[in-house]
């Protein structure tokens, strides 16, 4: 009898837990259908990195909420995530100063694409620059080395002329030459 009440405890508490972690793992996997590149953590929507449902360490931050919003009491889509946007793009217009929260869904889905594409278009104009700049680098290297090219030349025939006026010199540079 009393393995028989502990297999029935067993069985209620993985009844009672699982549905939890199956609705986690649904979220989950909705937040990577719309954002591949992301690996979403549970801070995303919670103030603690590590939620429980006890001591208040299930809060919901800003981003959470707002899907919170959308779902009204439904199992969370991928249109809800689209709508919201990515945590990142959330947070960092939260970062800019804007009320994400005031924000309607596709408010802050425009707000976000708007300063995601103008985020783009600064990185595209920074790597063209960047570019120019390999470009004129590159050619400075040539110039540098023509320079040391008709340098060492030119070094040369001093020492040649040298040589030919000096004898002094001429033997004093057979001497450094061969290490002596």
């Amino acid at each position: 009898m009393k393995k028989l009440s502990i297999a029935f405890a067993v069985l209620f508490i993985f009844a009672a837990v699982v549905p939890v972690a199956q609705a986690n793992v649904k979220q989950l996997k909705a937040y990577r259908e719309v954002y591949p590149d992301y690996k979403p953590k549970c801070s995303y929507c919670h103030v603690d990195e590590k939620p429980k449902k006890d001591d208040g360490k299930h809060d919901l931050n800003a981003y959470g909420q707002k899907l919170q919003e959308l779902m009204n009491g439904e199992a969370l889509t991928e249109e809800m995530i689209r709508g919201v946007g990515s945590h990142e793009d959330f947070e960092a217009a939260a970062e800019a100063g804007d009320d994400m929260s005031a924000l309607t869904p596709a408010e802050n889905a425009g707000k976000t694409t708007a300063e995601t594409a103008r985020l783009v278009e600064e990185t595209r104009d920074l790597v063209e620059e960047t570019k120019d700049m390999v470009s004129q680098t590159q050619e400075m290297v040539k110039q540098t080395q023509t320079m040391v090219t008709e340098t060492a030349a030119a070094t040369e025939e001093v020492k040649t002329m040298l040589a030919d006026k000096t004898p002094e010199y001429a033997l004093n540079a057979t001497q450094e030459a061969s290490g002596e």
